[in-house]
């Protein structure tokens, strides 16, 4: 049996369930009302299509981050300098002020993957800036908590760094920092961005997509509240809209009545 689009389009839905496997589309099961395997192909899409949404965000996020934190730690150390000279290079605070072993193996993987890859030129440090993945950054967050430490940094960089986040503390910022990992992970191995557990139908599940959005764009706010007005110019309106949810919602109402006519 084929299954049609308005636009004529024809695919054979045991092909489209065999390609994606019965075991990705069964949590979306529960969005459906005949429960049987094509039925889930219409929610499964409609979730992948609003959570690919989630993309741009993260990906301005996680540039936004990394440019902050290296130049503010950068300007931190030049000035930090001035009082203790063993301090090294400002400009490759990088490779001298993490401490951790875990961070400084990433680190090092970042160093020795842009030695092998870039070509023509002398490896820079724009070059392991770009290198390190979202979770180093957030332990570069975490490093040197003691105010006694010459390679503290927290307490005279975290207005710069957040200026929007007033009143939050370093552990409030990275733990939130830690969650939208979590949500980025799930995303880009294209995992349901959300745990069935609690989510009963189409409305729940479309509105917590909405939330993880919400969440990624508090953060950016938190670093700088033009980014922030550059991505929500639009997208807010279209993604948080209610015409969207019911759009959906329609969608799959419209789905059900004709699965359930199919079946009588």
């Amino acid at each position: 049996m084929t299954t049609s689009r308005p636009d004529e389009v024809t695919y054979n839905p045991k092909e489209i369930i065999a390609a994606l496997s019965p075991e990705r589309l069964h949590p979306y099961l529960l969005f459906t009302a005949t429960k049987s395997e094509e039925a889930s192909l219409v929610p499964y899409d409609l979730v992948q299509r609003l959570s690919s949404r989630l993309f741009l965000p993260l990906q301005y996020l996680e540039v936004t981050l990394r440019n902050r934190v290296y130049e503010v730690l950068k300007e931190h150390y030049r000035w930090r300098r001035k009082k203790y000279k063993e301090l090294g290079n400002p400009e490759d605070w990088l490779l001298w002020m993490p401490q951790k072993k875990s961070l400084l193996t990433k680190i090092n993987d970042a160093c020795n993957y842009a030695s092998k890859n870039v070509k023509g030129r002398a490896m820079g440090v724009g070059d392991i800036i770009s290198g390190l993945s979202f979770g180093a950054w957030i332990d570069i967050l975490k490093e040197h908590p003691l105010k006694s430490s010459h390679y503290h940094f927290w307490f005279f960089t975290q207005n710069k760094i957040f200026p929007n986040a007033k009143g939050a503390t370093r552990e409030t910022i990275c733990a939130e920092l830690v969650e939208i990992k979590k949500i980025r992970n799930r995303l880009f191995h294209y995992e349901p961005i959300w745990n069935f557990d609690g989510i009963t139908n189409c409305h729940m599940g479309l509105s917590e997509i909405l939330s993880k959005y919400e969440r990624i764009m508090r953060a950016i706010r938190w670093i700088s509240e033009d980014m922030h007005a550059f991505l929500d110019e639009g997208g807010q309106q279209y993604l948080l809209s209610e015409q969207t949810l019911l759009l959906s919602n329609a969608l799959l109402k419209s789905f059900k009545e004709s699965s359930m006519k199919n079946n009588h």
